[in-house]
């Protein structure tokens, strides 16, 4: 089968051109939100000063962007606790929030304290 454009390999799976395409939209917006969290892991219960990861409050898969109001930047150990299937002890939860002022948050939960940040 001809592809139209080359695969590359990610971690989990091969990316094609569309894939490339959300990862260039992810890094124009990487600066804004390191700065927001200045230079620390947005989650709350964390704050570690560590080199940062980007993630996505509303996943892709359930209609999210890459808007800064739906990213995070969290360190590799946070990101790692929030990427865990289900099934599997996740440590970390972040879920979206709207305030009725129409303000995005990110509503952190880990183990039984949870805590909020403006996005």
């Amino acid at each position: 089968m001809k592809r139209s454009a080359p695969m590359t390999r990610t971690r989990m799976r091969l990316v094609g051109a569309k894939g490339r395409a959300r990862q260039t939209r992810i890094e124009a917006v990487r600066p804004a939100i390191v700065e927001r969290a200045d230079g620390r892991c947005e989650n709350p219960l964390c704050r570690r000063v560590r080199p940062l990861e980007i993630h996505h409050v509303c996943k892709r898969s359930q209609g999210g962007n890459e808007h800064p109001d739906n990213l995070v930047a969290l360190c590799r150990d946070c990101h790692r606790d929030t990427d865990l299937p289900t099934g599997q002890n996740r440590r970390l939860e972040i879920h979206p929030f709207i305030d009725g002022f129409g303000r995005p948050f990110a509503v952190f939960v880990q183990g039984d304290r949870s805590q909020n940040i403006p996005l």
